[in-house]
């Protein structure tokens, strides 16, 4: 599959192309912020919410997923694309379904603004993340990392726009990483880092790094 941070992200046939081939390599999370992004591009298309409801619930968020088919039916409540992907969702969720849905439209207003909140979310290096994150970046191969939160998304480029600890202003970064749990890489004694889930959930908890004499 292609890498990400070579693709043109305002290009909607590029961005489904690239999306596609991670999905054929069984890549789900890797198509995920992919899949937002057209749905960024094009809300108004019901397609859009198809494709990302699909990726949601292979990926295991079914909240996400059944906010995406409703907005699906929303505007095309016919549509049997739609019709045949919801009921297809609503066989893997199982019996978790009919709570989730008593849940999601007790809560329509809410979710509702959760669903605009996903649409907003944006790349930080091939992963998924939404404003309030806390995540990794620097701007050169040659810079340290330095810790940050999640701003806002640039919708031209669907790249986040981080604020660097101790900076006043928001940035589109060269670099940007979220630490998922057991991954240690390029870190050191004493830095800093922020654990999080793989499924870009908020992060589990941030501590030091200490490394046991071997």
């Amino acid at each position: 599959p292609t890498d990400q941070n070579s693709l043109d992200m305002n290009s909607e046939n590029v961005v489904i192309k690239a999306a596609v081939d991670f999905v054929m390599a069984g890549k789900f999370e890797e198509a995920l912020p992919l899949f937002v992004r057209v749905a960024q591009l094009s809300p108004n298309k019901v397609n859009s919410f198809i494709n990302l409801g699909n990726i949601q619930r292979d990926t295991g968020r079914y909240e996400d997923a059944l906010i995406s088919y409703q907005k699906g039916f929303s505007m095309e409540p016919n549509n049997e694309l739609l019709i045949s992907n919801y009921e297809q969702f609503k066989e893997t969720a199982g019996s978790a379904f009919k709570s989730l849905e008593v849940e999601v439209n007790a809560h329509s207003d809410v979710y509702e603004a959760h669903n605009i909140g996903l649409i907003h979310q944006g790349n930080c290096g091939g992963h998924m993340v939404k404003v309030g994150d806390r995540v990794q970046v620097k701007d050169s191969e040659a810079s340290e990392w330095g810790m940050g939160t999640v701003d806002s998304v640039n919708t031209e480029t669907g790249n986040v726009e981080v604020t660097k600890d101790d900076w006043d202003i928001s940035y589109e970064w060269e670099q940007c990483k979220f630490m998922e749990e057991g991954n240690m890489d390029e870190v050191e004694p004493d830095e800093q880092v922020i654990w999080q889930s793989g499924d870009g959930t908020p992060p589990q908890f941030e501590g030091t790094v200490i490394f046991e004499p071997t």
